[in-house]
């Protein structure tokens, strides 16, 4: 789960948002019940036909000018039985951080953001998936045993408007919230090229995505240090998604008269996961998000590359989640097929159901004015809206979407560019100051040939202001040629469409 960053655009300069998720899993039939015969291992959580909560959080989130901040509690359920060993399901801190950013926002040109306290590492794409946009509910065996998860440390992160993005962190390493107990450090190292949202595994909008990625770590344990690789990318073409990666891990003992180390003798892990996923939607119009994805997915995890045992798996998943069936609820069915590649084979595949649950709600601004619960000037905004003068015939469509604010898409219906007839393009960047709001499109999902429109209500109706490409808009206000005055006409009344629009929260 996420709740920071853009997911509530359309806030204005101060903003506090709340959201929640709850995840259950049901298994319905699982082939090993007998804890003798079968006790579990990589990738089999031994579940018994029956309910569990697989995730539970509870966050809030805010946002001042350059700075912003999340606070998330909850709980998940122990991936497999040998991580059931090591952790637990019980309440606790998730995520606990702060940021703050130097320079251009994402697309506009360089800038730089740091990150203190518990957050998630940057090393794999997987991992960095919220989970709330998980298809199966859980990761691949190959991605979660090789991959660190949330750590407390300091995050860099360097973006640019060609799709290239930097991150290097450095981390306690201890896989706790509580703070440091040992002298070692994690430093982890990223590098990715990108457009598009690439850490999605399914659009409603259709929206191209393409990134390619490679991460590098460096694991001074108090008695055993790591090394590892990580390489992965994603490629989506309207509703189809393919992303896959691959891992890998040097575990060596050290301090042995300190700690027991985690293995013995040097050691190498490798694991590779792959995933084909479609989205069909189900809504009638362009703005709405409910539709099922349907996917399969292979995972492979070998513990110890110099070992044929029970550690050398292959995890399949193959089925779907029918996304917001009513806003804010998913519900979803699969079957998982789990092969021991070495070691005793024994039959432990599962069918699996669940439902997600997700919910969120604006606290207004922390500023003089604010008001609770929502803000009021975006009513002024909700609806279908038509454009005339040089786009006319356009349409804009905006609407509330509780957990991400106020939210919209661009629609032409005449030829001009490279922007295709009839094709939705969301709106991103929601911008609010004096009455005016100010949001933009990338119509070709390379983080340039950007378009900005300033909308101002006025008083007969309408949102007027000038439309105009990204940079130009000391031009645009001079009416030096740099952009367009547009007035947009309301086509649906607001009442109406935002009852038509679906609620999706991070």
């Amino acid at each position: 789960m996420s709740v920071a960053g853009a997911a509530y655009a359309g806030d204005p300069a101060d903003a506090i948002q709340a959201s929640g998720m709850l995840q259950v899993m049901g298994t319905v039939v699982d082939q090993d019940r007998d804890p003798q015969a079968d006790p579990g291992g990589y990738g089999d959580p031994e579940a018994d036909p029956g309910l569990a909560i697989q995730r539970a959080r509870l966050g809030l989130d805010g946002q001042h000018d350059a700075m912003s901040w999340q606070l998330v509690f909850g709980m998940s359920q122990p991936y497999d039985s040998i991580a059931a060993q090591q952790s637990s399901s019980a309440l606790g801190l998730i995520d606990a951080n702060g940021s703050y950013r130097f320079g251009a926002d994402a697309g506009e040109g360089v800038g730089l953001s740091l990150t203190a306290g518990l957050q998630k590492v940057p090393f794999s794409r997987e991992e960095m998936f919220s989970a709330k946009d998980l298809v199966f509910l859980d990761r691949g065996v190959g991605s979660y045993w090789l991959n660190p998860t949330r750590e407390i440390g300091l995050v860099a992160d360097l973006g640019t408007s060609v799709g290239l993005r930097a991150r290097a962190g450095l981390f306690n390493g201890n896989g706790s919230a509580d703070g440091d107990d040992n002298t070692g450090k994690m430093f982890v190292g990223r590098v990715e090229w990108g457009k598009g949202d690439a850490y999605k595994t399914w659009s409603a909008s259709a929206e191209d995505a393409i990134s390619v990625g490679a991460s590098v770590l460096s694991d001074t344990d108090l008695a055993t240090g790591t090394l590892g690789v990580d390489v992965d990318a994603l490629w989506r073409s309207s509703r189809t998604t393919v992303w896959a990666q691959g891992s890998l891990a040097t575990l060596q003992p050290r301090n042995v008269d300190v700690a027991p180390p985690e293995v013995l003798a040097g050691t190498k892990r490798v694991g590779a996961t792959g995933q084909l996923s479609y989205f069909l939607p189900l809504g009638p119009a362009p703005e709405d998000t409910d539709g099922v994805e349907f996917a399969a997915r292979v995972s492979w995890f070998d513990a110890a590359t110099g070992v044929s045992d029970n550690g050398d798996v292959v995890v399949g998943h193959l089925g779907a989640t029918w996304r917001d069936v009513r806003p804010g609820l998913d519900l979803g069915a699969g079957f998982i097929h789990r092969e021991e590649l070495g070691g005793q084979s024994v039959a432990n595949d599962t069918v699996r159901v669940w439902a997600q649950v997700r919910a969120g709600r604006s606290l207004g601004g922390a500023g003089a004015g604010a008001e609770p619960i929502m803000n009021a000037w975006r009513k002024d905004f909700v609806g279908t809206w038509r454009a005339g003068g040089d786009l006319d015939g356009a349409l804009v469509a905006l609407w509330e979407q509780p957990g991400l604010g106020l939210v919209g898409s661009f629609q032409m219906n005449q030829p001009r560019g490279k922007v295709v007839v009839g094709r939705p393009y969301p709106l991103d960047s929601f911008m609010y100051a004096d009455r005016t709001l100010r949001v933009r499109m990338d119509p070709y999902g390379e983080g340039r040939d950007l378009v900005w429109f300033e909308l101002t209500p006025s008083a007969d109706g309408q949102l007027c202001g000038y439309g105009y490409e990204d940079g130009r808009r000391s031009e645009a206000v001079a009416g030096t040629g740099g952009g367009s005055w547009i007035c947009w006409s309301q086509q649906q009344p607001a009442a109406a469409a935002n009852a038509t629009a679906p609620a999706t929260t991070p």
